[in-house]
């Protein structure tokens, strides 16, 4: 199978138990998920080859990898991540290299994951008021760093 597709890939639907399977297909840019009341359930891992926005909602990686340049979800709707026992690899691709959470309105479960922040100049950045709990991350990269706003 080919998959040239170019944009950006939106998925908003307000069901619950939306599920995801890539087999073995990466998404070319953008992966963004916006529904107030949207689960999304991915069932296989997940390569994105830019940013995975979570806007509004709830993602559940239901124990796959995951590998992106990006995650962001420095917004303020209410929004929920379920990691469970997964490797999540955020490399450089074009100088666009992060993490950032804010944690208002926001649900982390992070089970037994591990978060690998892959390149020279990575930064993992929490903004919020709300404290959540990671359970591994490890900085591969001689520069960047982690901040948090608690």
């Amino acid at each position: 199978m080919n998959h040239d597709f170019q944009g950006s890939y939106y998925f908003i639907s307000g069901e619950k138990g939306n599920t995801i399977t890539t087999s073995g297909q990466g998404f070319n840019t953008d992966l963004n998920f916006n529904n107030f009341e949207g689960e999304w359930i991915f069932q296989d891992g997940v390569y994105v080859y830019q940013t995975i926005y979570l806007q509004f909602g709830s993602l559940k990686t239901d124990d796959q990898a995951v590998e992106c340049s990006s995650f962001n979800s420095d917004f303020y709707g209410p929004r929920s991540l379920t990691l469970g026992s997964i490797t999540i690899k955020v490399i450089e691709r074009d100088e666009l290299m992060y993490c950032r959470i804010r944690t208002n309105n926001f649900t982390l479960d992070t089970g037994t994951s591990y978060i690998i922040m892959n390149e020279w100049h990575a930064e993992f950045n929490n903004f919020g008021n709300n404290q959540v709990n990671y359970n591994n991350i490890t900085h591969e990269g001689n520069r960047g760093g982690i901040q948090s706003d608690l």
